[in-house]
């Protein structure tokens, strides 16, 4: 399964009293990343709905588990796939990783609606936001709903 990989920050203020990242920086990273595969694949990233009516989306649900402590400033890598795409919805899955890949220390999903910005209703991805993210899902899982994850 294709990876989109993006390395992000650590600065000193996400650091909690024991010198580790807080475990609510976490998303951040995670979002960082998601907002690097944006641009990269569907540049730019703008909050118009004429220029880019993927822009609006609300997250539904954000899991994650910690598998060990990101002690100290420095790089951590994030490496995003989407485990579901469906008409509305999207679940990506990623890991936060030392850069080497050697050390996991958190993973998880992330749930997105896609829906109006006036009207909150749900509306369904263009197609160029399909194509891009369906370079990053196993063939199986297009075009299952993925207001829940499985």
């Amino acid at each position: 399964m294709a990876v989109f990989t993006f390395v992000s920050r650590v600065d000193y203020q996400e650091l909690d009293t024991f010198g580790v990242l807080h475990n609510a920086r976490h998303s951040l990273h995670v979002e960082r990343a998601i907002v690097a595969f944006y641009e990269e694949r569907l540049a730019p990233w703008v909050l118009n709905a004429v220029h880019n009516p993927d822009y609006f989306q609300v997250v539904k649900r954000f899991e994650i588990e910690f598998c060990r402590p990101f002690v100290g400033m420095g790089a951590c890598r994030i490496d995003l796939r989407v485990d579901k795409l469906g008409a509305t919805s999207c679940v990506y899955g990623f890991e936060c990783l030392s850069t080497d890949a050697a050390v996991k220390f958190a993973f998880g999903t992330r749930v997105i609606v896609k829906t109006d910005p006036d009207s909150f209703e749900k509306k369904p991805w263009t197609s160029r936001f399909r194509t891009e993210h369906a370079r990053l899902l196993d063939p199986g899982q297009l075009g299952v709903e993925a207001g829940e994850p499985g």
